[in-house]
């Protein structure tokens, strides 16, 4: 029985490869309901039946008892005996009891497996194949290779690009690496195809690089004002009819509060004292302002501007 294997595809953000070779053995991996059963009690006798003076015998016979213990068949009698506690542990029986488990899997059989394998060895080398062997921001190397029966010469012929180095027929299997010239502001891609020497068409395939993005970092900066006042004194109290709006203030949805707030008094009808002060986050700016008035018939007020910046930072393409 062999274990249901996975199938993987890689995808390169700048490198596109397509290929179907892999994808046509797919149907050989539909995977089968399998059912077993296992009678424990059945291991559970065969094991009590060896002893240390048996089991060099049992190994000679193919060592049963190892095997059900999934140990290796030249295992000493005491790893034997260790294993064989440790199963026992697991099981409170005796060899009249009938313990039998039946479990259902979906796996992989042998015959299934073989198919797959088999597919993967008549479809893995394609005639043709390509991709990026190297580049820079110049120079873009294709290596392409030809699996073609020895006896068999094609011409190569690319199309959506036109490569510095000569290109040359395939005489069977071989190689050979294409160099082209890296577009400035476009995409890669370039097409090959194996034609016959009549010029017929045998087969093809695509390689495909993105363009290198050329990214900056920006930071958006604007300042926020928001104004505060402060109102004290009346009825003979310096302190009294106290009149305050605070300022409380949340960034744009993207953007931060950078520290760099203020709080600056922009006018002043008799305020003696007052004692302003800032609290603030990232996401948060927050005014507390107590004052205390000159004289205490008239109530006065203190007035501010409180200003933060807000900011965000962004990746967008450079000119």
């Amino acid at each position: 029985m062999k274990p249901l294997l996975g199938s993987f595809f890689f995808i390169f953000p700048s490198l596109l490869i397509f290929s179907n070779a892999h994808a046509d053995c797919i149907a050989a991996l539909t995977p089968t309901q399998i059912s077993q059963s296992v009678d424990y009690a059945f291991e559970y006798s065969l094991l009590k039946t060896i002893t240390s003076s048996n089991y060099e015998e049992h190994k000679k016979n193919g060592n049963a008892g190892a095997q059900i213990l999934d140990i290796p068949a030249t295992a000493s009698y005491d790893q034997f005996d260790s294993a064989r506690s440790d199963f026992f542990s697991k099981y409170d029986m005796n060899a009249r009891q009938q313990i039998k488990a039946n479990y259902t899997f979906n796996g992989l059989t042998d015959v299934g497996f073989q198919a797959y394998a088999e597919c993967l060895r008549q479809t893995s080398n394609s005639p043709l194949s390509a991709w990026v062997e190297k580049s820079n921001k110049s120079l873009i190397v294709i290596k392409v290779k030809s699996y073609l029966p020895n006896a068999f010469t094609a011409n190569l012929e690319v199309s959506g690009a036109t490569p510095i180095n000569a290109v040359v027929p395939f005489q069977g299997t071989g190689e050979q690496e294409l160099v082209f010239n890296r577009p400035n502001n476009d995409d890669f891609l370039v097409a090959l195809q194996l034609k016959t020497s009549g010029n017929t068409p045998y087969v093809g395939t695509t390689v495909e690089l993105a363009m290198p993005l050329n990214l900056k970092l920006v930071r958006d900066e604007e300042v926020v004002h928001a104004a505060a006042h402060c109102g004290a004194g009346c009825h003979g109290s310096t302190t009294g009819c106290q009149n305050v709006q605070d300022v409380m203030l949340t960034p744009k949805a993207g953007y931060s509060f950078a520290k760099d707030a203020n709080l600056t008094p922009t006018g002043n009808t008799g305020i003696a004292r007052f004692a302003p002060s800032i609290e603030i986050s990232t996401q948060s700016f927050k005014t507390h302002l107590s004052c205390e008035a000159g004289q205490g018939n008239t109530q006065q007020f203190v007035t501010f501007d409180a200003t933060v910046t807000e900011t965000r930072d962004r990746i967008m393409l450079a000119p």
